[in-house]
């Protein structure tokens, strides 16, 4: 996949392969219903140090921070990325 500098964290919901960019804090959808996959939906957390991140069946990602404790955002399946941004 492009658009990533350092992949830290992967999950798969539905046919959306959710992946975390430790460089950036960025949460980065793509489509994996197709070969190649595709972006196609991108939160900006603004905060770099994403070491990981898994999905609960509830469709929130919960992700470790290198800086901080683990964090909430909001994914819904039916969507990309339902909201995009933090919820706190």
């Amino acid at each position: 996949t492009t658009g990533l500098t350092q992949p830290a964290g992967i999950d798969i919901i539905d046919n959306k392969l959710v992946v975390t960019d430790y460089s950036n804090g960025d949460i980065v959808f793509y489509d994996v219903s197709n070969i190649p996959a595709t972006e196609i939906g991108r939160i900006q957390t603004n905060e770099p140090g994403i070491m990981g991140t898994v999905i609960g069946p509830n469709g929130r990602i919960h992700t470790k921070s290198q800086r901080k404790s683990a964090r909430l955002y909001y994914a819904d399946s039916r969507r990309y990325a339902g909201n995009r941004g933090n919820l706190d």
